[in-house]
């Protein structure tokens, strides 16, 4: 008999893989929840930290509103604004997001003792149901570690790998299909 399908165990490898492939600090994934994005993962290999919480918890990090005060489309967090646009977001510089509420990125990073520097997030979806959640991209480096923007070569790899991430929950959720 096989063995029972785990979506939080696989969501685990898939971030700790992602952030391998694609070169970065850290890799997290959110899923959409009625009008929010919630946490799922988070791998961080400076900070040692691989966080894991069941969907629709509070777990680490606080849900990312998807719609604003009057109801409409929150473009305000670089995740929101990947689902709200279904496109790649890709942010060089954090510290200049002169159309994004960074507070969440400046307590995090001020809580954690580290400093994010670009962010790419990336819309997961799968065979035309979408957008399913988030998959963010923290600090990419070059081939000796050094921090560098994210890259086209990123931007491809990090959709491919969105795409399995949507392909799993598709899976784990028939009930999208």
């Amino acid at each position: 008999m096989g063995q029972a399908f785990e979506p939080q165990s696989m969501e685990r490898r898939i971030v700790t893989s992602a952030s391998r492939m694609v070169g970065v600090d850290g890799c997290s994934l959110y899923r959409t929840q009625g009008d929010q994005l919630r946490f799922r993962v988070v791998k961080s290999t400076p900070l040692g930290l691989m966080a894991v919480t069941d969907f629709g918890e509070e777990g680490v990090f606080a849900p990312i509103a998807l719609l604003d005060a009057d109801g409409a489309p929150s473009r305000d967090t670089i995740a929101a604004r990947a689902i709200t646009d279904n496109d790649v977001v890709n942010v060089s510089d954090v510290t200049r997001l002169p159309n994004y509420d960074s507070s969440r990125v400046a307590q995090f990073d001020q809580r954690m003792g580290y400093e994010t520097r670009s962010i790419l997030a990336v819309p997961v979806s799968f065979a035309g149901h979408g957008p399913l959640g988030v998959m963010q991209f923290v600090n990419a480096k070059n081939g000796i570690g050094n921090h560098v923007p994210f890259s086209t070569t990123h931007v491809q790899l990090a959709r491919s790998l969105a795409m399995l991430v949507g392909m799993l929950w598709m899976q784990a959720s028939p009930d999208l299909s």
